[in-house]
């Protein structure tokens, strides 16, 4: 049976999820989800002693257990066939786990939710283009057209009336060339990634080029004979990358994917859409990055000027090269 034959069910793969946070530990919790489909009651669990909070792993409680992975990849999406796979799923353990066959005491928690996937073809699909590893799988009705958020609206009030949450993935969606939510945001120059570059060139004195126009900074080193060794560092964009050291760009990928499921689903059932999952945002760029305020967001982490010493992350240069790589590094992290 090839993949793309497999019915809109469940993968044999499944998240098992069990909080061990007791609920005083998360003032903001109860406010945040009371009410929301798949969702405990932590609060009343929160005034239990200890010993009677611990026992409850071995029968979990009503909205800590099984999030099986939910995939949208196959045959054509309707309201009759979502309804009888919601119902086959509320309630139950994972399919194809008998109890009886399990050890004594093993916990049996049940289905909580659900996390809707998508799948991708090993490569090009039809010869469209593709980003990281294969083409995104059609769906029928196509994803992010009205006819898919209409049934999106539709499967969030079947299982809020379930109890069952549901989350999405931006698995495979969240790839540059995809055509999705990357691609979008990507299409504006500032939200792309920027390769950290160095040039190195040899000049006649007071012959120095102009500027490049993303030019950081150049070190002079003189030479013999009347030259200068240049060292010129300077940005370059990396087209289908992102600048994740850009705030925006992770409002942007979050609004546009995230945000709008939310907003295509009345307010009265987004209780049901209870989590998000991010899978493989594929960042597209490698190696020595930059972005146009590092050098300031630097001077303020480290308290020094990075520019002066940016060599040292191309060449070995002295004693103190290692410190420096990794300030840049940290500082990368930081941002991003």
């Amino acid at each position: 049976m090839s993949f793309m034959r497999l019915p809109v069910v469940i993968a044999g793969a499944f998240i098992f999820s069990v909080s061990c946070l007791a609920a005083a530990e998360l003032p903001d919790f109860h406010s945040a989800t009371k009410g929301k489909a798949g969702y405990p009651d932590n609060e009343a669990t929160s005034k239990e002693p200890l010993s009677s909070f611990f026992a409850k792993f071995l029968e979990p409680p009503p909205g800590y257990g099984q999030v099986p992975f939910y995939w949208f990849t196959g045959d054509q999406l309707t309201k009759e066939r979502l309804s009888w796979q919601l119902d086959f799923l509320a309630g139950r353990t994972l399919p194809g786990v008998n109890p009886e066959e399990m050890p004594q005491d093993y916990p049996m928690p049940r289905i909580s939710g659900v996390q809707i996937n998508n799948a991708h073809a090993r490569g090009s699909l039809d010869g469209k283009p593709f980003g990281f590893c294969g083409t995104t799988y059609p769906l029928d009705p196509p994803l992010f057209t009205p006819e898919f958020w209409e049934l999106w609206a539709w499967l969030l009030e079947e299982a809020d009336h379930r109890n069952i949450g549901v989350g999405i993935s931006d698995y495979t969606l969240a790839w540059p060339g995809q055509g999705f939510i990357v691609d979008e945001v990507v299409a504006d120059p500032a939200r792309q990634g920027k390769a950290l570059k160095m040039q190195k060139s040899r000049v006649a004195q007071g012959n120095i080029p102009a500027a490049l126009p993303t030019q950081i900074t150049t070190l002079e080193r003189p030479l013999p004979d009347d030259e200068i060794e240049l060292y010129t560092f300077y940005w370059e964009p990396q087209p289908k990358s992102l600048d994740l050291m850009d705030e925006q760009t992770g409002f942007q990928i979050t609004d546009k994917f995230f945000g709008e499921s939310e907003r295509q689903v009345p307010e009265q059932f987004r209780q049901a859409l209870n989590f998000f999952f991010q899978d493989e945002l594929i960042v597209g760029i490698r190696g020595l990055i930059w972005t146009p305020d590092f050098a300031e967001e630097f001077q303020k982490r480290k308290g020094y000027d990075l520019r002066p010493q940016l060599l040292h992350l191309f060449e070995k240069v002295d004693d103190t090269t290692p410190k420096i790589r990794l300030d840049y590094h940290d500082v990368v992290m930081d941002l991003s």
